[in-house]
């Protein structure tokens, strides 16, 4: 196995997972990086059979065993259906891939995580790609947080990707947050990018209209029934600020 996927399922942990001395955890709710966490578990050595998921819904009943097993090729007696408790309830169903193996533990925790690997497995974990043009990386302003974001910081810098300064915000009066801000979409497009379906296709709106040199003419700015404001700047290859700008003088 090539060290950069062992390197992504560390920082995908890292980010949206646990591990104690005999399990590992992945939450996560994207089928394409549970699939390619799925992968590089069996790649790991560990059987399809010992990979267990547990699926959480507000409406558990409703959850489709037979379409999750279809959907990551594993055994349908590996899923369990279980409510969502959380207070920040969505509507769509959650994930969580739970390993027992003490010797993939150890191996876990042997490896130095270093290099792009790592990275893109935080950013597919953690990031955000934001409407108005930038890549947002996000941790609890915590020793733990602070530490993965400085480290994280210092691998994008010695590869050559342009960042904010690593800094405590305050997230709506309930917690704090430490973040930084990617400034060269381009370059962090071809060396890191994501797995994330939906933020890899946002990311590539970001650069598609980026380059975008000529305004279409006022009257033909329109929103149409139902289209997101990331399927409108993709269709006008349109920033956001363009948009607003527009939106502002009721030209939409």
């Amino acid at each position: 196995m090539e060290r950069k996927h062992l390197y992504w399922l560390i920082g995908l942990i890292d980010g949206d997972g646990y591990t104690n001395d005999r399990k590992i955890e992945v939450y996560n709710s994207s089928l394409p990086i549970l699939k390619e966490a799925i992968r590089i578990f069996k790649e790991l050595g560990i059987q399809r059979e010992k990979i267990k998921v547990d699926i959480y819904s507000s409406q558990p009943k409703t959850i489709s065993s037979i379409g999750w097993s279809r959907a990551l090729g594993l055994p349908i007696g590996n899923f369990k259906k279980r409510l969502n408790t959380s207070p920040w309830v969505e509507r769509k169903e959650k994930a969580r891939l739970r390993v027992h193996s003490k010797k993939l533990v150890l191996r876990l925790n042997s490896a130095k995580p270093s290099g792009l690997g790592y990275a893109k497995g935080l950013f597919d974990a953690e990031a955000s790609v934001d409407i108005k043009g930038y890549v947002e990386f996000k941790q609890k302003a915590r020793p733990k947080g602070m530490k993965i974001a400085r480290f994280l910081h210092k691998i994008l810098s010695k590869n050559g990707m342009e960042c904010t300064p690593v800094r405590i915000k305050n997230d709506m009066g309930i917690k704090n947050d430490v973040y930084f801000y990617v400034k060269n979409l381009e370059k962090f497009a071809k060396e890191v990018n994501f797995i994330d379906a939906d933020k890899k296709r946002k990311l590539k709106i970001l650069l598609k209209v980026r380059k975008r040199k000529i305004s279409p003419m006022p009257s033909k700015l329109r929103i149409n029934d139902g289209e997101s404001l990331w399927a409108t700047m993709d269709r006008l290859s349109l920033p956001y600020h363009v948009l607003r700008r527009y939106s502002s003088k009721k030209r939409l």
